[in-house]
């Protein structure tokens, strides 16, 4: 096939390069984005994998967009007053306990049918070899293996992802052979049989030894959703995202806001993050049990409640990856997929090599909250991708990120500076805030804020009453971006230097309008 030009953003380098050969095999943004995605699931497992979520929005060449959401379910078997009657209060952070039908398989069939070319040996060549032959352990996964490792108890997992009781460190090597078994039958009988089949029950079989309640049915019945996003015009472009049970709102309810530059200053932005944050909390569940009307959400009044301490921020930081990718067909993809918390339920299947994502701890055990737990329900989801068109419908910006309860926040920073002339690289790599809790005793309306945002932004916030945190330049904490940008008929495209990350710009055709020629860009 004929090359195809296009340009991918990932965290990680290995999954930039299998988007890349995606594109030299004369794949769509689509076959790159999943051959990324694909690759990540092997490279990354401290932030994604097979066993957890995944979301995405798709646009075609025609112009129309495409939402996938293939957030997982709750057991059938489970209730709310089971859950109660086990863990009290709340759902655990680890084990089985918040363990969901992981839906990212179930999306990567969907991505394929709306917009791939290659099959699925282009997908997840890379990510194979990754798995059988191994690894070197990046920065990133080397940082969260030592903070974490304390906290991983499944003795499973430690033998996976440590050598003698200790975790691996940054250049040694994770070798993963039981999922690359699992990854060739993927790419031998197709996406799907990780819900029905051989692999289907051992995947059940292996979780039920854990003493998780899933039953072959579970995982049989869930199909990811196909669905139409949700946006609005905003400066004459067009921001899309998902709905509930995602946070995207979020993201819109600010632009509305932020109609025009003159009202950007940081304490409005604080102001319309914090209310974003509280309706989250408070508002956001799963649209199929418990109706979610998108309207107040993004345009109506909020009476925020006064700050408070929190004593155990239950939302994960980041953990996640965002890919985002396009191509001159007209294709352009944001993915984003999610193990939710570092190394997710840290509930690890030797036979299937797959480390289970616990998308579940975002539910709430209050009966009467939107966000309850209810058997086949999917819990709130931090998880948003964004496509932003400009007025003729084309590509204007492809934004993915992780941050867990910032994402919505860090997209917002982003669309300001891309809008405003920022390049790739200079939206990504630009100092960063976010408000919100991070740790146990921050109050709710705590501001994190990197070393290098301007002064006087810090100052204003300060003087409106929001606590500050101090945290280092390029601080991961605050997530990893990727930004695919459309210039002139090319592309300018950057990965966050937060991550291990790279992004690819292929070159145009002779006489193509591109600033630059075919390059990788290096993050970090």
């Amino acid at each position: 096939m004929t090359p195809t030009n296009g340009a991918i953003a990932t965290p990680h380098r290995l999954a930039t390069r299998a988007g890349e050969l995606a594109f030299r095999s004369g794949g769509t943004a689509v076959d790159a984005a999943l051959a990324a995605a694909a690759t990540l699931a092997v490279v990354y497992p401290h932030n994604t994998g097979i066993g957890g979520d995944l979301v995405a929005i798709v646009r075609d060449p025609d112009g129309r967009l495409h939402g996938v959401n293939a957030t997982g379910w709750g057991a059938e078997r489970e209730s709310l007053e089971q859950l109660v009657d086990r863990y009290g209060a709340e759902i655990p952070r680890r084990g089985v306990g918040p363990i969901t039908v992981p839906g990212a398989l179930r999306g990567w069939a969907v991505l394929a049918e709306v917009g791939a070319r290659l099959g699925r040996s282009a997908h997840l060549g890379t990510a194979i070899e990754a798995a059988r032959d191994g690894v070197t352990v990046s920065s990133s996964l080397a940082m969260c293996l030592a903070a974490e490792w304390a906290t991983l108890d499944d003795p499973d997992a430690r033998a996976a992802l440590g050598i003698e009781d200790r975790p691996l460190r940054r250049g040694e090597r994770l070798m993963q052979p039981a999922l690359a078994r699992t990854l060739e039958l993927l790419e031998r009988d197709g996406f799907d049989a990780f819900y029905e089949g051989e692999l289907a029950d051992e995947v059940v079989s292996g979780l039920a030894a854990k003493g998780a309640r899933f039953t072959a049915q579970d995982f049989a019945s869930f199909a990811a959703d196909r669905t139409d996003p949700i946006g609005i015009d905003w400066r004459g472009l067009r921001v899309s995202t998902l709905g509930p049970n995602t946070q995207g709102f979020g993201l819109l309810r600010a632009a509305a806001a932020l109609d025009t530059s003159e009202r950007e200053a940081p304490e409005l932005i604080a102001r319309l993050f914090s209310e974003a944050n509280h309706l989250r909390d408070t508002a956001l569940g799963d649209p199929r049990h418990a109706p979610v009307d998108i309207a107040p959400l993004v345009h109506g009044d909020v009476d925020l409640p006064e700050p408070a301490t929190v004593p155990d921020p239950r939302l994960a930081r980041g953990d996640t990856i965002g890919i985002a990718a396009a191509d001159a067909e007209g294709w352009a993809v944001s993915l984003v997929q999610s193990q939710f918390h570092l190394f997710g339920s840290g509930v690890y299947d030797p036979g299937t090599g797959i480390l289970f994502h616990n998308r579940g701890y975002s539910f709430s055990l209050d009966a009467a909250a939107p966000g309850r737990f209810g058997p086949r329900v999917r819990p709130a989801h931090t998880l948003m991708p964004v496509v932003v068109t400009d007025a003729a419908g084309e590509p204007a910006f492809v934004q993915a990120t992780m941050g867990g309860k910032a994402q919505a926040q860090i997209h917002t920073q982003l669309l300001l500076r891309l809008a405003g002339g920022a390049s790739a690289a200079e939206a990504v790599a630009a100092p960063r805030w976010t408000v919100g809790a991070y740790a146990p005793g921050d109050r709710s309306d705590s501001v994190y804020a990197e070393a290098d945002v301007p002064d006087e932004v810090v100052a204003r916030l300060h003087d409106e009453g929001y606590p500050i945190v101090t945290v280092p330049p390029l601080t991961e904490m605050l997530g990893h971006s990727n930004v695919v940008r459309r210039v002139g008929t090319g592309f300018d495209a950057a990965a966050d230097p937060r991550s291990d990350g790279a992004a690819y710009v292929a070159a145009p055709a002779e006489g193509e309008d591109l600033e630059g020629a075919e390059a990788v860009q290096r993050a970090g």
